[in-house]
């Protein structure tokens, strides 16, 4: 009763996915996202394998290390963003194909998997392993997707073998412009292409722009939660922060901006 409870609020942009990890014991992520499949029968739609994607998702919410910020509550956080955009917000009206609700779902689930907790810019400096993999490029935003692909392959999580093929083409290429455009580094570049409003219309380009920005709004949405839950996610980012800047300190490098413990954080950092 008390899972079914929180669920039901899903539809509301106030939402608190620290109440969801609580009352699913450690599991907001596999949960909600089993729930939003169902929910708009997108297991049926695209002939999905149930036990499968159940795996899948219970393995990629094991996938999402424990940092303070970048975590499995906070991957299904952003989900819910997602959600209320998609519903509350008319991107579905708007977009008008259950393959782009699908995508946005999975965007959404995968977009931080196996996150290190430290930033694209740190990676680059100590020549980690997936700045060399993707030439320094988003190198963490190129691993969740990749890796989640990847996980998808596997027989036992294989859950979307019977999609057209169409369809396939059409959800991977989603999922991979909405999971790269997370990447800050983007930012400005997403908003010097776009128009205001967003544009209107069946090309499939403009329609992956607005699913690109509907995630980057998803991965902030904690801005819309009442106070004490945004409160929450600012010092577990700014914790997150710090813990970076301890690496720097102990690897001699110059600490980030905003990383450094001994000096205001990013919940000193704007005034209000």
């Amino acid at each position: 009763p008390a899972m079914e409870a929180v669920l039901n609020t899903v539809d509301e942009w106030r939402f608190n996915a620290f109440k969801l990890a609580e009352v699913t014991q450690g599991h907001p992520l596999s949960a909600l996202g089993f729930w939003l499949m169902k929910r708009y029968d997108l297991i049926g739609t695209f002939q999905l394998d149930a036990t499968k994607l159940a795996r899948f998702l219970r393995k990629i919410e094991d996938g999402y290390p424990d940092n303070p910020y970048h975590n499995k509550t906070h991957a299904a956080d952003v989900l819910q963003g997602m959600h209320c955009l998609l519903t509350r917000g008319g991107l579905h009206k708007r977009l008008g194909e259950d393959v782009a609700i699908f995508a946005s779902y999975l965007a959404a689930i995968t977009h931080d998997y196996e996150h290190k907790g430290l930033n694209n810019d740190f990676l680059v400096r100590v020549g980690d392993e997936l700045a060399f993999t993707y030439n320094d490029i988003s190198p963490m935003e190129n691993h969740h997707i990749a890796a989640a692909f990847k996980l998808m392959r596997q027989k036992d999580y294989n859950f979307i073998k019977k999609i057209p093929r169409e369809k396939w083409v059409r959800l991977r290429r989603l999922l991979i412009d909405m999971v790269l455009a997370t990447d800050m580094k983007q930012h400005f570049n997403i908003l010097s292409n776009n128009e205001d409003p967003l544009p209107i219309s069946d090309d499939d380009a403009d329609k992956s722009l607005v699913l690109q920005v509907g995630l980057k709004c998803a991965d902030v949405g904690h801005l819309a939660a009442p106070w004490e839950v945004h409160h929450r996610w600012v010092s577990g980012l700014e914790e997150e922060f710090f813990r970076q800047g301890d690496k720097e300190k102990s690897m001699h490098m110059m600490v980030s901006p905003l990383m450094d413990r001994c000096k205001d954080g990013i919940t000193k950092s704007q005034v209000g």
